[in-house]
């Protein structure tokens, strides 16, 4: 990696960020500390002073001059100590104590700087000390060796300097390496998007396996790629399916128009052909409409429209719809629905996803079969269940039959488009309702499984059902015939 694209990294300018600001903030406590711990020594040594400053006055008090003077030569006589004692005359001039002590002072704090006799002037040595004044203008001049203090504030100043640049560099050298990390990771993801966009759809971004952010992202990277390719393997699926599925009866509607063109046949012939392609015509324009529906509630918009509805009503509802038109065909139609239960969703496209499947139960069975409607709640789910004694699926054959277009008649000799399931699925999914494919022995049991409305939203309100039963009441009358000709069939 070359060191330009790497100071350009936002990682590394965030690295930057964070040991800049880390090195403010060790500057600002280290001064603190140096602050803090100078003022502490320096009050010691001002104590200390002041301590020995009272001593000398008050022997002075009670012994007079002459007391003092001999007690300051006794403490100088003692040798070496960290401190310094001076009795002064009103004129600067010494009486008593060490030479080291400048005889100009004035009462109050002072610091200085003196060589002791014999020592090179290298040797300076740092005081600070006291000077008060007693009676007949003479002064008491008490002060302490402060090298050591000074020593420590250099100790002090270097080891934080040493300390800060450390850390700097440190901070620099985690900035680096964690740039590199996080382009490497960018990179397998910016690789991946590369190859995807070249064509290479298999593509995924490796995991590493240590179960870090980089890897939640690139799983959910890699899930949104299954989906998407998902969606384009359904998309080039359907596409096919369209193409195959209005092939045919295109072909077949040229064909009829074209003979009507070059025949000339009596006026009612004409009209009756005429009607035949409009019917033609109607089945295809219900097929795009059946797409468009589908296409319409995967978005998931319909989802803002849920309410909480009497699930009761509606399946007791579509039953009773039913029923006459079952018993048209030679079927029987029996329902059990038990009372008081309720869902949340859209009414309509509930009833949508019940009517195909009980127009495909009553389409798909023969005169004298039963085709039976439940409506229970069964561990702590509310199940719908339609079944029929009739042909069946076949196992291999339950998870294809929701596919668009997918229809088990080969000869596909009734009339239908196969979407009628997709279209179940498609409202099922939206609503988070299980659905399951059974062997009804003999026949096919159709099971949905719907989530109950949470509690707080379970307040009585007019049943969706009487809200739907105008145009439920008459696509069951007119035996699933509304303004689309026809529902979309899959069996």
């Amino acid at each position: 990696m070359s060191r330009e694209r790497l100071l350009s990294t936002a990682a590394f300018r965030l690295a930057a960020v964070h040991a800049g600001l880390f090195t403010v903030g060790a500057v600002l406590l280290t001064l603190l500390i140096f602050l803090g711990v100078s003022r502490a020594f320096e009050q010691q040594a001002r104590h200390d002073v002041q301590d020995e400053l009272r001593t000398l006055v008050l022997r002075q008090a009670a012994g007079g001059d002459e007391a003092l003077r001999e007690l300051i030569a006794e403490l100088v006589r003692r040798g070496p100590t960290d401190f310094l004692y001076a009795y002064l005359d009103g004129h600067g001039g010494r009486l008593a104590g060490d030479e080291m002590v400048p005889a100009d002072v004035q009462p109050g704090w002072l610091r200085f700087a003196s060589v002791p006799l014999g020592h090179a002037p290298s040797d300076r040595q740092s005081f600070i000390g006291a000077a008060e004044a007693l009676p007949g203008g003479r002064v008491v001049v008490v002060a302490r060796d402060v090298d050591e203090i000074d020593d420590f504030r250099e100790i002090l100043i270097v080891s934080s300097a040493w300390t800060i640049a450390a850390t700097l560099l440190l901070a620099t050298a985690a900035g680096v390496l964690m740039s590199r990390f996080t382009l490497r990771r960018l990179g397998q993801v910016t690789e991946t998007a590369a190859r995807i966009i070249a064509g290479d759809l298999s593509r995924r971004v490796p995991l590493s396996g240590g179960g870090d952010e980089f890897d939640r992202l690139a799983a959910q990277i890699n899930a949104m790629l299954d989906r998407i390719a998902g969606l384009m393997a359904g998309m080039r699926e359907v596409t096919n399916d369209v193409a195959h599925d209005l092939r045919t009866p295109l072909s077949r509607l040229r064909n009829h128009l074209e003979g009507l063109l070059h025949k000339d046949a009596p006026a009612g012939e004409q009209r009756a052909a005429v009607a035949d392609a409009l019917g033609q015509v109607d089945a295809i324009l219900d097929t795009f409409r059946a797409l468009l529906r589908i296409a319409e509630i995967e978005t998931g918009s319909r989802r803002a429209g849920f309410r909480d509805l009497d699930l009761s009503g509606l399946v007791a509802d579509l039953a009773e719809g039913y029923a006459a038109v079952a018993e048209d065909r030679g079927q029987r139609l029996v329902a059990s629905v038990a009372p008081g239960l309720r869902t949340r969703g859209d009414a309509a496209l509930l009833g949508q996803l019940l009517v195909n499947l009980i127009e495909n139960a009553i389409r798909h069975t023969p005169p004298g079969s039963t085709v039976r409607v439940e409506a229970a709640r069964r561990e702590g789910a509310l199940e719908v269940v339609v079944a029929d004694d009739g042909p069946g699926i076949p196992a291999a054959d339950r998870e294809r039959v929701f596919r668009r277009f997918v229809r088990l008649e080969a000869s596909r000799s009734t009339p239908g488009s196969g979407l009628g399931l997709s279209l179940v699925l498609a409202v099922a999914e939206l609503h988070g309702i299980a659905v399951r494919l059974g062997d009804n022995r003999p026949g096919l049991v159709v099971s949905l499984r719907l989530p109950p409305p949470p509690e707080a939203d379970a307040t009585p309100q007019r049943p969706a059902a009487e809200a739907a039963r105008g145009p439920v009441a008459a696509l069951a009358a007119s035996g699933g015939r509304t303004g689309r000709e026809s529902l979309p069939r899959s069996r």
